[in-house]
């Protein structure tokens, strides 16, 4: 692909896939104001946990797994593309089919681990709603298959498009049917939902795939497959752990606990995603590149510039979040049944969330350093020692925080583990500027705090949390764009007005004016 090519094509997957955590965003909110926060979120939360892990135990990394191998099958010419993705499908369907039928025989035991505080009545709610999604596990296998295929032949638009239909055929349930089938309705619209998504990247590659099916399970390329994905599995496995640990603290506490954290993580991952998820995705690629060609300078410009940027976007994130978590959730979910009681339990997980955002998004960037230096058992191990931290943590903070704590156990192992990161990064021979970021971290740090001031005066001045919803979204608007003026004039003065980026911003709108 084409330098052009490949800017154009990574800034219109950036704006999808925008769009689609928008809708998904939307879409959560959609389920909280239907459904509030009560044992009956919390069931389906903890169901949705489980085909999470489930396909992580068995088909994470499957995507990923693929993609090299279509380069190989393409180089050698043992066997067509189309004949190895068919033979991936087939097998696939028939592990479906197994872990599906193990998952539908010992549901409740699946659901105690998930949720050992769940007895009598949510724990039957929870096995039901747990049975009646397992197809979603087959809809995600055939999804990553081709995915990979698209991907691997340079449709990246369409798949990216995948999301925001998801998003349309659940929002269309809440919208229009939620009253007559509720929950359960819910659960089979994401199964229609997953479903679509896969038929629709499925369709461009029908004619390569052909209508034969067969499976070779003794095929050079299949093997080669479970090679790679054994290793990217046992990481996926290692992520998912501490969102169980959590669940599981969670379901002995009061109730709505479980969809309180989820609502804060969401909120926080929402805001991650857009602001920093987008620029990590564009560095990518030319860090990679950079790394082939052993290109050391670049290396370390690209390396500091990266870390400058993300820590401008980061710390005035986590200083607006802890200001205005209590007015972000109000705005955001409180409607319908999502009470005051609600609002208060998700905006104390926000603040302690919000306290790791920084670590969060620089741990984003520096996941994808080590990878593009091919090396994925460093972040591998680091995760493993996380979950042991953040277990020990868990156990102590929720006896004195309730739900506060396992949020804030998240923020702190969060933050250690992209400390040692970075400082482990040190064995790639790769030139980090310690003083340089650090001097951009203080002053970001000193932006940030008149930027909390004004905002805590604003809201407090005009009462962001009365009204009706559209006041309340131009009150919080209006607050954070002030606090967004604030932050960002310091911060040029401190750091951005002696930058080459902004002296070559400056020059093109002088002779912009001189036009």
């Amino acid at each position: 692909m084409k330098k052009n090519t490949m800017i154009k094509a990574t800034i219109g997957i950036l704006i999808i896939t925008s769009i689609s955590k928008l809708t998904g965003f939307f879409r959560e909110v959609m389920i909280a104001y239907r459904f509030g926060s009560d044992f009956t979120t919390d069931a389906y939360f903890v169901s949705n946990s489980i085909y999470a892990v489930i396909f992580g135990l068995a088909g994470a990394g499957l995507s990923a797994a693929i993609i090299p191998i279509l380069s190989r099958i393409r180089n050698e010419k043992k066997t067509t593309e189309g004949e190895y993705i068919n033979n991936m499908a087939v097998l696939f369907t028939l592990v479906s089919f197994i872990v599906i039928s193990i998952a539908y025989i010992f549901a409740k035991p699946l659901v105690k681990i998930f949720a050992v505080g769940f007895t009598g009545e949510e724990l039957s709610i929870t096995t039901r709603y747990l049975r009646i999604g397992l197809p979603i596990i087959y809809c995600n296998f055939m999804y990553s298959i081709f995915e990979a295929f698209n991907h691997s032949r340079n449709r990246f638009f369409l798949v990216a498009s995948g999301g925001m239909l998801v998003n349309a055929v659940v929002v269309s349930y809440l919208a229009i049917f939620y009253d007559r089938f509720g929950m359960e309705g819910l659960i089979v619209s994401n199964i229609l939902a997953y479903g679509l998504r896969a038929l629709l990247i499925y369709l461009p590659l029908s004619k390569d795939t052909g209508k034969k099916l067969s499976l070779k399970i003794k095929d050079e390329y299949l093997k080669a497959t479970y090679s790679i994905m054994f290793p990217l599995m046992i990481s996926a496995i290692i992520m998912q752990i501490n969102l169980i640990v959590d669940r599981t603290l969670a379901s002995t506490l009061v109730e709505g606990s479980i969809s309180a954290l989820r609502y804060a993580a969401q909120t926080r991952y929402a805001i991650n995603g857009l602001f920093i998820t987008a620029m990590v995705t564009v560095i990518y690629p030319s860090f990679s590149e950079w790394i082939v060609k052993d290109d050391k300078e670049k290396l370390k410009k690209m390396f500091t510039y990266s870390m400058n940027m993300i820590t401008i976007l980061v710390i005035p994130l986590t200083a607006g979040l802890t200001t205005l978590n209590h007015e972000i959730v109000d705005v955001i979910y409180s409607r319908g049944a999502f009470n005051a009681e609600a609002v208060y339990m998700t905006s104390s997980a926000l603040f302690y969330y919000s306290l790791g955002i920084a670590a969060t998004g620089m741990g984003l960037f520096i996941n994808k350093v080590y990878y593009a230096y091919q090396d994925s058992k460093t972040t591998m191990k680091i995760g493993m020692a996380a979950v042991v931290l953040n277990i020990i943590l868990n156990l102590i903070l929720v006896r004195y925080m309730a739900h506060n704590g396992l949020a804030l156990a998240t923020s702190i192992v969060a933050t250690l583990s992209v400390i040692v990161k970075i400082y482990l990064l040190k064995n790639k021979n790769l030139e980090i500027e310690y003083k340089n970021i650090l001097s951009i971290m203080v002053k970001s740090i000193i932006a940030s705090v008149p930027m909390a001031l004004v905002v805590k005066s604003m809201s407090s001045l005009l009462y962001i949390t009365s009204g009706t919803s559209i006041i309340k979204v131009i009150k919080l608007i209006s607050t954070v764009g002030a606090g967004a003026i604030v932050y960002f004039v310091l911060i040029y003065f401190l750091y951005l007005r002696n930058t080459n980026m902004m002296k070559t911003l400056q020059e093109k709108i002088r002779k912009r004016i001189k036009i």
